[in-house]
C-alpha cells in the first residue's frame, strides 16, 4: 500500500511538472484542456511503469492517491485561473496607489472582459455570428447550448454564469 501511495504521489508530481511546462509551451491551447489531457497521459504512464516494474500493482490505492491529488489541483487551478476577484486584486496590487476608481473596474471587468471579450471568443470558436441586428447562434453553438441546458435541467441548475 505504501508503494502505491508513493507511486501516486510521484505521478502527481510528474503531472505538476508536465502541466507547468505544457502551459508555457502550448499557450494557444485552452489551459483547462491542457491540464486535463496531461492528467490522463501521466496516469497512463504511471500505470504502465507500475505494471512493467514486475511488482503487484495496488491499482485502487495508486489510482485513489493520484486522482485525489489531481482533482484537488484541478479545482484550485480552475478557481485561480478564472477568478475575476483575484484579477481585480492583482490589478489593484499593480496600481501605484493600490486603488482604482469603481467606474474603471466596472468598465474593464464587466463591459470589456465579461461581455465584449466573450462575444469575440464565441465568434472565433464558431458558436455565434454577428449580424447587423445582433448576434445569432450557429448550428454548433445551438448544439452546445442545448446540450448544456439539458445537463443543467437534469441537475436542477437554475442559474449559471
Amino acid at each position: 500500500m505504501t508503494e502505491a501511495f508513493f507511486s501516486g504521489v510521484c505521478g502527481f508530481t510528474a503531472y505538476l511538472v508536465l502541466t507547468a511546462c505544457l502551459l508555457r509551451l502550448l499557450q494557444r491551447k485552452a489551459p483547462a484542456l491542457v491540464a486535463i489531457t496531461a492528467s490522463i497521459l501521466v496516469y497512463m504512464v504511471v500505470l504502465l511503469f507500475a505494471i512493467l516494474s514486475g511488482r503487484v500493482v495496488m491499482f485502487w490505492y495508486l489510482s485513489a492517491t493520484y486522482w485525489f491529488l489531481v482533482l484537488c489541483f484541478l479545482v484550485m487551478f480552475g478557481a485561480v485561473y478564472k477568478s475575476i476577484s483575484l484579477r481585480i486584486l492583482f490589478d489593484l496590487l499593480n496600481q501605484p496607489t493600490r486603488s482604482e476608481l469603481y467606474a474603471r473596474i466596472l468598465e474593464r471587468y464587466i463591459q470589456q472582459e465579461s461581455y465584449m471579450s466573450r462575444l469575440q471568443v464565441m465568434m472565433s470558436d464558431g458558436l455565434a455570428v454577428q449580424l447587423p441586428t445582433g448576434f445569432q447562434l450557429t448550428e454548433k453553438g445551438h448544439r452546445i447550448a442545448a446540450t448544456i441546458h439539458a445537463v443543467q435541467q437534469a441537475f436542477n441548475i437554475q442559474r449559471s454564469g
